[in-house]
């Protein structure tokens, strides 16, 4: 059985907690700026419905900051105001990752 101990990047546990702030943070932030564009466009919640053929009020849902839309929803809605979205991921810097039972870097190719 395989232990979180097992997994460099999910030890300690707070530098766990601390990512999942981060991302939570990142995906507000996100949504915060969707709308704001929508504003900046004019747009009304009821403009975004149409477009994306939802109801106004899903709009209104989607747009909470405890919303949590798939991928596509958000693509979607940025179509519809004018923006793309970037994505990116980006690895913790330390320690370097590696599945249980890999070989080491420094053990491969040495036989």
């Amino acid at each position: 059985m395989t232990t979180l101990d097992a997994w460099e990047h999910l030890t300690p546990v707070d530098k766990i907690r601390d990512r999942s702030k981060l991302l939570a943070r990142t995906r507000i932030n996100m949504l915060s700026e969707l709308v704001r564009l929508r504003q900046r466009r004019g747009m009304k919640q009821k403009d975004i419905a149409e477009i994306l053929e939802i109801s106004q009020q899903a709009v209104s849902k989607l747009e909470g900051y405890d919303s949590n839309p798939t991928l596509e929803t958000l693509e979607r809605y940025a179509n519809a105001v004018g923006a793309v979205l970037e994505i990116s991921v980006q690895a913790d810097p330390e320690p370097e990752m590696r599945t249980p039972n890999a070989p080491s870097p420094s053990s491969v190719g040495m036989r």
